[in-house]
């Protein structure tokens, strides 16, 4: 049992990092000075994402793809954009990184975490290179592995009751 809550703490923490970082995200578009469609677009992607763990692939990619005909021009990023994006990932990374976990399976979780962290990268700094569109392919199969890495992780805190 002492195992399980030592487990359970793990979790909790790697758990906070994600939803400071959430937060934090969250409260710097706040900053931003958005029109009213432009906010509605961030909260419709924001409950998307937040919810992508208890969608099945087909189900998220319908909804995406839904949002994305709803809001085609959403999310045209920029290479400034690209830039902070990595920046935050690597932020994430870094407070991943300190947290004193204590069990094996709470460093699984990081690690699986930080490999999605990574992936994230990956994707950032193909699309910041001028021929970002050939890269497609690569691009897609990136986000697929990151999918089966989220999976992955959605199947472990279900385990552990999260």
């Amino acid at each position: 049992m002492k195992n399980r809550d030592n487990i359970q703490k793990d979790i909790d923490a790697i758990l906070e990092v994600e939803y400071l970082d959430m937060q934090q995200h969250s409260e710097g578009l706040k900053i931003l000075r958005l029109d009213d469609e432009t906010q509605q677009a961030v909260d419709e992607i924001t409950q998307l994402n937040i919810s992508a763990a208890t969608l099945s692939e087909e189900e998220y990619l319908q909804k995406r793809a839904a949002f994305e005909e709803e809001h085609p021009n959403f999310g045209k990023a920029t290479e400034k954009d690209f830039k902070q994006s990595i920046q935050d990932a690597q932020r994430q990374k870094a407070a991943l990184l300190q947290l004193p976990l204590t069990t094996e399976e709470g460093k699984e979780l990081r690690e699986l975490h930080i490999k999605n962290l990574d992936l994230d990268i990956r994707v950032y700094e193909f699309l910041l290179e001028s021929d970002a569109v050939s890269k497609q392919a690569e691009i897609e199969a990136i986000e697929n592995e990151s999918f089966e890495v989220t999976m992955r992780i959605t199947d472990f805190l279900e385990e552990y009751g999260y």
